[in-house]
């Protein structure tokens, strides 16, 4: 029998019955009708345990589960929030189909009118949006560093400038310093 453990240690023996729930029997279309959100955690192993065989069904079957779980208007947002990171960690996609399922995800967590506002820390939406932050901040940091290199050269000229003796209207012109900008070298 699957449902007992059994121990024997120096003529002492320790016996477990339990009761085992056999995700790969629950009928789908049941867990999706029931409002209970352990339905939502017991579809997420159905889930996964499909997705071994059939890869290229994760994607579907985690925007299903996001979905069902956004929609669910039983619960209040600390369990939505609960249940989201874990399907998030338990269905694991590629980076693109993360990609893909943030931008399908993200109007349905941002709709008007539902103040949601889920702390989606350590998700996949999380990372991703972390990295398109930094993609967008090292963008932002080269043409401020591009900026601020052209500001330096056009001081260096200047100065240079100064030396040889051009004025500070001339200068002004040519560098597009100001004249206070000028007078500080």
């Amino acid at each position: 029998m699957k449902n007992i453990y059994n121990y024997h240690f120096f003529g002492t023996e320790l016996i477990y019955k339990y009761q085992a729930y056999k995700i790969l029997e629950q009928d789908e279309a049941e867990l999706l009708q029931s409002n209970n959100p352990f339905s939502l955690v017991i579809l997420a192993g159905l889930y996964v345990l499909r997705g071994k065989k059939q890869e290229n069904l994760k994607y579907p079957y985690k925007r299903r589960l996001m979905r069902l779980l956004l929609k669910n208007t039983s619960l209040d947002r600390k369990k939505i929030e609960r249940l989201f990171i874990f399907i998030d960690h338990v269905i694991e996609l590629q980076e693109e189909e993360t990609e893909a399922l943030v931008y399908e995800i993200t109007p349905m967590i941002e709709k008007e009118g539902t103040e949601m506002s889920l702390s989606l820390e350590d998700t996949s939406f999380a990372k991703y949006y972390k990295r398109i932050g930094k993609e967008e901040g090292r963008e932002e940091g080269i043409k401020e560093g591009e900026a601020k290199g052209m500001i330096l050269g056009q001081k260096e000229v200047a100065r240079k400038m100064l030396q040889e003796g051009y004025s500070i209207d001339v200068i002004t012109k040519l560098t597009e310093l100001s004249k206070e900008e000028i007078e500080n070298l």
